[in-house]
C-alpha cells in the first residue's frame, strides 16, 4: 500500500500503523497514535484562549478513540464511494489489512457457530462490543508534576525491567513511542504559535503568547498558574479524546486560589475561561464535568469555582458536558440552589449525586475511603475513581428474561436463546414462574459477561488503550496496558435496561394469574404473542395493576426483590483480568428506545416495539401519584447494589422551579438523598411547551431535556424519542 497516500487521505493513525516493522500489536498501535499526533490539524485559532480549538478526530475513515478503540466511519467511506473511487479503492485495501486486528471478527472466529449466533439475536444484548469504556486521567498529578514527569516513569520502569521479560519491555517501549507523538504535538503547537504570533496584535497577540509560554512549559514541569493549569488540563482532555475531566473545582483550586490572591485573575475572567472551554467541549461531545462533595476527611469541598464553573455551564447552548453536582449533607444550600436555578432555566444540568451514598457504595465493593472519595462519572454517568479506574461497560436487554421465562427458554419468534425452565403454563404458584424468570436473567447475566471478557481480552491484546496506559495510575508500574488492567480499579459494568418493566410484568403475572385467578397463563402468552390484538380486555387489565414508582408497597417488594437479584448475582461475577462487575441502570444515549424497537409486548400492558422504562424510576407515563411518592418507591431498593448509577429520570413543570419554589425543591432533593437515593436527573419543561417545539422547532433552540443517562436538545431528537419524552408524567 501506497503510504504517502494513505496519509494525504487524513489516515495518518492506519499509514503508522502499517508503515510499522514490528510484528507486534501493540508497537504497531502506538506507531499509529504516534503518526497521528504527528500530522494531525492543530486547530489553534488567534480568537480562542486555549488550543485545539476542537476534536482532533477530522474526516477520516479510521477514527481513533484514544480509550483503545478505532472506530470505521460507515459516513465517511459512503462519500468517497460517491465522490472519489481512488480513496475508496484505497479504503478497501485499508479494510483488507485492518481484518488482522479487528476485536469483533478475531472472537467469532475464536467460537463455535452455536456461540456465534448469539451475535445476531436481535434483542441488543451487547454481548461482543469492542467497546472499552470511559476513564478519566489523572489530572490532578498532571497539573501537580506536569507531562515530563510521565516519561521519566516510563523509563525508570524500563530500566527495572531484566531482559527476559519481553513483555513488559514491548510496552514500556510502546508508551514511549506514544510520548514521542506527544511531544511532537506539543512542538508542532510551539511552532504554530510563532508562526500566528508575528501577524498578531492586541488581544490576539497577548493569546497567542501565553499559549506559546504554555506549551513551552508542558515540556519543562508542571502548570504555573490558573491559566496554564487550564490549558494543560484542555490539552490532555483533547488528547484522551473529550471524554471525562473529573472533579474540575478541586484540582484547579490551588492555582486559581493563588493567582486570585495575587489580582492576577478576578471570577468574572475565570467564568470567561470557562465559558469558552465548555463550548469547545460542547461542539466535542464532550462527556463529564463533576463538581461539589466532599474532601477525605469528611469537609466540604465545595468552592469558589464550583459557583464559577455553574455559572459558565449556565451560558452553553449545547447538551453537553454533562455537569455533575455531588451533594452531600454538608452542601451549601447556596449550591443546591443554584443548580435549581439552572434546572428552572431549562439547562438540563447539573445532575445530582448523593456524596455519601456512592462513597459508601464504592467502600463496600472494596475501594478505600480516601479512593472511594475522588469518584467522579464517565461518558452519561458511569461510576469510578478519577486517575485510578477502568470500567469495561456493556450494555443488555433484562426484560429479555421475561420473554424466555414466559417461551421455555426461546424468544417469541421460536429462536432457542435461555435455559429449559418448563412450560409456564403448569406452573401452580408465582414462586415457580419466579425462579423461571431469575433462572433466564442469570442466563443473560452470565452470556453477557462471559462473551464480554472473551471481547476485552481479545481488545486488549489487539488494541490497547495506551494513551490511559501513561495517564492513569498503576499502569506504569504494574507494566500491564489500561486495557489489560493495568489501572489500580479495574471493574466491568452491566448496563441492565427494562428493569422497571420486569418489576411491573411480574406483578402484573402475580396479581392476574396467580393471586387473583383473572386471566390463564395460556391466555396471556396468547395476548402477549399478538401485540394484545383482540385480548384488548386483557391489556387493560395489565394496565390496571399497580405500578412500581407510586408508593404501593405490593408492587414495590418485588421492585426491592429483583433489583436484589439481578445487581447481586451480577456482583458475584469478575473480569478476565481481575475486578468484580457491577450494575448500572439505563444509562445509554437512546438505548430503552432501540432495545424496546426489537422487544415484545410484556406483561406490564406495554406494546411490543414501544420503549422500555428509561431509567430506574417510573416507567414513562406510569407515575400517577407526584414525585414525592416515586422517590418512596425508588429509595425501597437497596441503591448500594446498583453503585454504577441507577439513573432516575424525573420530569417537573417550569413552575416548580420558578424562584418561589426553589427552596421546596432543594428540601425535596435532600429528602430524596437521605432516604438512599443515589442520583437524580431532572428536566424542568412544561408539556405544551414540548408540543410546540415538535411544531415550530425553530422557535425552540433552547429546550434541553434528559433522554435516559444523557441530555439533549429536544428538537435535535428524532420524533419517537420526542413522543417519548412527551409521555413522562411532568410533576
Amino acid at each position: 500500500m501506497n503510504i504517502d497516500k494513505i496519509k494525504k487521505m487524513g489516515e495518518y493513525f492506519m499509514a503508522g500503523h502499517i508503515a510499522c516493522e514490528s510484528p507486534e500489536a501493540i508497537i504497531k498501535y502506538a506507531w499509529g497514535i504516534r503518526e497521528f499526533f504527528c500530522n494531525c490539524d492543530l486547530l489553534i485559532d488567534r480568537s480562542y484562549n486555549f488550543a485545539p480549538k476542537d476534536s482532533f478526530r477530522k474526516d477520516m475513515c479510521y477514527i481513533p478513540h484514544f480509550n483503545g478503540m478505532i472506530i470505521f466511519a460507515e459516513w465517511q467511506f459512503r462519500k468517497y464511494k460517491e465522490n472519489d473511487k481512488e480513496k475508496c479503492e484505497i479504503i478497501n485495501q485499508l479494510q483488507e489489512y485492518w481484518k488482522d486486528y479487528e476485536v469483533q471478527r478475531a472472537v467469532l472466529e475464536s467460537i463455535s457457530d452455536e456461540e456465534r449466533k448469539l451475535n445476531t439475536i436481535n434483542h441488543g444484548q451487547g454481548f461482543f462490543t469492542d467497546w472499552q469504556g470511559h476513564a478519566t486521567i489523572d489530572f490532578p498529578h498532571l497539573v501537580e508534576v506536569g507531562f515530563v514527569d510521565y516519561k521519566k516513569r516510563v523509563l525508570e520502569k524500563k530500566s527495572r525491567l531484566s531482559s527476559s521479560d519481553t513483555k513488559t519491555q514491548l510496552f514500556c517501549e510502546a508508551l514511549l513511542i506514544v510520548l514521542e507523538g506527544i511531544e511532537e504535538l506539543i512542538k508542532r503547537n510551539i511552532a504554530e504559535c510563532n508562526k500566528l504570533l508575528s501577524s498578531s496584535h492586541g488581544d490576539d497577540l497577548f493569546r497567542m503568547q501565553r499559549l506559546e509560554e504554555t506549551f513551552q512549559q508542558m515540556l519543562l514541569g508542571p502548570p504555573r498558574n490558573f491559566f496554564e493549569s487550564l490549558q494543560f488540563t484542555h490539552f490532555f482532555n483533547a488528547i484522551d479524546g473529550f471524554d471525562d475531566i473529573g472533579r474540575l473545582d478541586q484540582y484547579l483550586w490551588p492555582f486559581y486560589k493563588a493567582d486570585k490572591e495575587k489580582n492576577i485573575i478576578s471570577a468574572s475572567e475565570a467564568e470567561l475561561l470557562f465559558t469558552e472551554l465548555f463550548t469547545i467541549f460542547g461542539r466535542n461531545t464532550h462527556w463529564q464535568v463533576v463538581i461539589g462533595g466532599l474532601t477525605s476527611d469528611g469537609k466540604d469541598a465545595s468552592n469558589e469555582l464550583t459557583m464559577i464553573i455553574m455559572n459558565a455551564r449556565h451560558h452553553i447552548n449545547f447538551p453537553n458536558p454533562n455537569l455533575s453536582l455531588r451533594v452531600s449533607e454538608k452542601t451549601p444550600d447556596k449550591f443546591l440552589l443554584k443548580a435549581c436555578e439552572l434546572l428552572g432555566d431549562g439547562v438540563a444540568h447539573p445532575a445530582l449525586y448523593n456524596e455519601e451514598k456512592y462513597t459508601s457504595g464504592l467502600e463496600d465493593i472494596g475501594i478505600p475511603h480516601n479512593d472511594a472519595c475522588e469518584f467522579t462519572l464517565g461518558g452519561c454517568t458511569e461510576t469510578h475513581i478519577a486517575g485510578k479506574g477502568a470500567i469495561r461497560d456493556a450494555i443488555t436487554n433484562g426484560l429479555t428474561a421475561i420473554e424466555m421465562a414466559l417461551y421455555n427458554g426461546h424468544l417469541k419468534d421460536g429462536t432457542a436463546f435461555g435455559r429449559k425452565t418448563g412450560d409456564p403454563s403448569k406452573f401452580k404458584t408465582f414462586e415457580a414462574f419466579l425462579e423461571a424468570y431469575k433462572c433466564q436473567m442469570e442466563y443473560i447475566i452470565d452470556t453477557c459477561v462471559l462473551y464480554r471478557n472473551k471481547t476485552q481480552e481479545k481488545t486488549a491484546s489487539l488494541q490497547p488503550a495506551l494513551i490511559r496506559s501513561l495517564f492513569i495510575e498503576d499502569c506504569i508500574d504494574k507494566g500491564l496496558s489500561h486495557s489489560e488492567g493495568g489501572a489500580m480499579y479495574n471493574y466491568g459494568m452491566i448496563d441492565i435496561y427494562g428493569v422497571p418493566n420486569i418489576i411491573n410484568s411480574l406483578f402484573a403475572i402475580k396479581t392476574l394469574v396467580f393471586d387473583q385467578q383473572l386471566i390463564s397463563m395460556q391466555d396471556l402468552i396468547a395476548a402477549l404473542h399478538v401485540n394484545f390484538q383482540g385480548y384488548e380486555n386483557i391489556r387493560s387489565l395489565c394496565l390496571e395493576q399497580h405500578k412500581y414508582g407510586n408508593d404501593y408497597d405490593d408492587v414495590d417488594i418485588m421492585a426491592k426483590e429483583i433489583s436484589a437479584h439481578t445487581f447481586g448475582y451480577l456482583q458475584q461475577h469478575k473480569l478476565w483480568n481481575g475486578g468484580i462487575y457491577y450494575g448500572f441502570c439505563a444509562t445509554a444515549p437512546g438505548a430503552h428506545m432501540y432495545l424496546g424497537e426489537s422487544t415484545g409486548a410484556t406483561p406490564d400492558g406495554r406494546l411490543a416495539g414501544t420503549p422500555l422504562g428509561n431509567s430506574m424510576g417510573a416507567v414513562q407515563g406510569t407515575d400517577t401519584h407526584g414525585p414525592l411518592s416515586m422517590f418512596n418507591s425508588v429509595t425501597k431498593i437497596d441503591l448500594s447494589t446498583i453503585i454504577g448509577t441507577p439513573v432516575v429520570n424525573v420530569s417537573f413543570s417550569k413552575k416548580m422551579f420558578d424562584l418561589e419554589n426553589r427552596a421546596r425543591m432543594c428540601a425535596l432533593i435532600r429528602t430524596y438523598f437521605k432516604r438512599g437515593g443515589l442520583q437524580l436527573q431532572l428536566s424542568v419543561v412544561d408539556k405544551d411547551t414540548l408540543y410546540e417545539a415538535m411544531e415550530y422547532p425553530e422557535k425552540h433552540k433552547d429546550i434541553f431535556v434528559r433522554v435516559s443517562g444523557f441530555c439533549a436538545r429536544f428538537i435535535d431528537l428524532e420524533h419517537k424519542f420526542q413522543k417519548e419524552i412527551i409521555s413522562r408524567t411532568i410533576h
